[in-house]
């Protein structure tokens, strides 16, 4: 139940915080209209609000495959919040998307790389099966780099999840 809370604070937080094309108090068609154009200029982070408005249906019909595709483009430039909601949505599935666990360990661990703690979280995971614990994601392997645990990166992480909540609940 906190996993899926966890999961609809970062889709609803991290738009506001982020995106300069995301006004708060403009209408939700205007922040879609205003995020599509930055998006398709090739600015990563409003390619993730972007795919967070599709995935919600804000501001434009809900459509898990769209926001896939913005999610993949700010992805591939390394934004670790897009990263993390792919692996979501391969995780679960969504609407017509096919659940693919192979392809959801790889956008994690991606995310995880670039110091996303909900990743790293998420790779730490254990499951009780039969009476022990066994790791729920396979070991890193392969051509990813793995992330910085140091506790400087974990000190970054904290804060800037405890600014995006100060920015939330300050009005």
């Amino acid at each position: 139940m906190f996993n899926k809370f966890l999961l609809v604070a970062c889709f609803l937080v991290s738009p506001i915080v982020l995106a300069n094309c995301y006004d708060e108090f403009a209408q939700d068609s205007d922040n879609f209209h205003s995020c599509k154009a930055a998006a398709e200029q090739g600015d990563a982070t409003a390619q993730y609000v972007l795919a967070t408005l599709y995935n919600n249906g804000q501001g434009v019909e809900k459509s898990s495959q769209k926001a896939v595709e913005w999610y993949q483009q700010s992805a591939e430039q390394n934004n670790d919040l897009a990263q993390y909601s792919l692996g979501i949505m391969y995780e679960f599935g969504d609407e017509g998307l096919d659940k693919d666990e192979q392809e959801a360990q790889k956008w994690y661990r991606l995310a995880a790389a670039n110091g996303n703690y909900f990743a790293q979280n998420k790779l730490g995971l254990v499951d009780v099966k039969e009476g022990e614990y066994k790791p729920t994601i396979t070991p890193y392997s392969g051509d990813i780099p793995q992330a910085n645990t140091s506790d400087e990166n974990e000190q970054s992480v904290f804060e800037r999840i405890q600014g995006w909540f100060s920015t939330i609940f300050a009005n």
